[in-house]
């Protein structure tokens, strides 16, 4: 990897403390400099450049991520700022994103105009309504998509309860049933969870081939029974999970995974993911 890691880390690492304290456009707007350093730093893959910053800081993969994809969106800021700079929730932008920018969901120009107007708009369950139903339109609309995808049902069941399980932790603020699995996956373990589901939301990653599970039980046992192997499965089955279970959501589980393996709090991971009151985030 020809990227200086240090040099990036010194420029991203103010940013990264700023948008901590910000919300709405002036958020995204910071993210998008975030997202222009590491295109000036020649990254051309964020993924393996993200996961290197976050092992030598506190600056987490998923916020470089995210603002790697709005830099590639909208090289030029000025369209960035016309379009958005009303917007006053990140977390509905972040929500409404996947949308605007994933082929996957064949939207049209109108379709995607509309999401982009309603996101100026201070209504963010409107917006959510609206997000939920053009998703359920077009994600996987072609036949061919969906065959075999029973193989995988177990999967995606025990994913969503551990999502849930996991996010409600976040939610409510459980910092001593965080640090009990801290304390059974040990800082290893974590890493490993981590990677493993990175590897299933991308087909170029490699994770570990094997987590110790003597000290799990319950609902950390089975996700990691069930999860481990479909991360060393065939990317024909991987890709056949991630149309049932969104890579966002993934990434997500090995970002808040990671970030209280590195001692950050639940109030700021909370914060950072833009969750809520309430459930986890609905899964597909």
């Amino acid at each position: 990897m020809n990227i200086d890691i240090g040099q990036l880390i010194e420029k991203i690492g103010p940013f990264n403390n700023r948008i901590r304290d910000c919300e709405g456009y002036k958020r995204i707007s910071l993210m998008w400099e975030v997202g222009d350093i590491l295109f000036e730093g020649g990254v051309k893959k964020v993924h393996p450049v993200a996961w290197e910053i976050h092992r030598r800081s506190y600056i987490t993969r998923d916020l470089l991520s995210y603002c790697y994809r709005v830099r590639k969106k909208w090289p030029n800021k000025q369209e960035l700022q016309r379009l958005f700079h009303k917007v006053v929730s990140y977390g509905v932008f972040r929500e409404a994103l996947p949308l605007i920018e994933n082929e996957k969901f064949i939207l049209g120009k109108k379709e995607v105009n509309s999401i982009i107007e309603a996101l100026r708009m201070d209504d963010p369950l409107a917006l959510r309504k609206h997000l939920a139903s053009l998703k359920k339109k077009h994600i996987n609309i072609r036949n061919d998509r969906r065959q075999r995808l029973h193989e995988i049902r177990e999967e995606v069941v025990v994913f969503n309860e551990f999502y849930q399980y996991l996010s409600g932790l976040i939610k409510e603020g459980d910092s001593a049933e965080l640090a009990s699995i801290k304390r059974k996956l040990g800082e290893d373990g974590m890493l490993r969870i981590s990677q493993f589901c990175m590897a299933i939301s991308k087909d170029d990653y490699k994770g570990p081939t094997n987590i110790d599970t003597i000290n799990l039980s319950g609902i950390l046992v089975k996700f990691v029974e069930k999860l481990l192997p479909l991360s060393l499965a065939a990317k024909e089955k991987k890709a056949r999970f991630r149309r049932l279970i969104p890579s966002d959501s993934l990434v997500e589980i090995a970002d808040i995974i990671n970030s209280v393996r590195l001692g950050e709090s639940a109030s700021n991971i909370k914060k950072r993911l833009g969750f809520g009151a309430g459930g986890g985030k609905k899964q597909s």
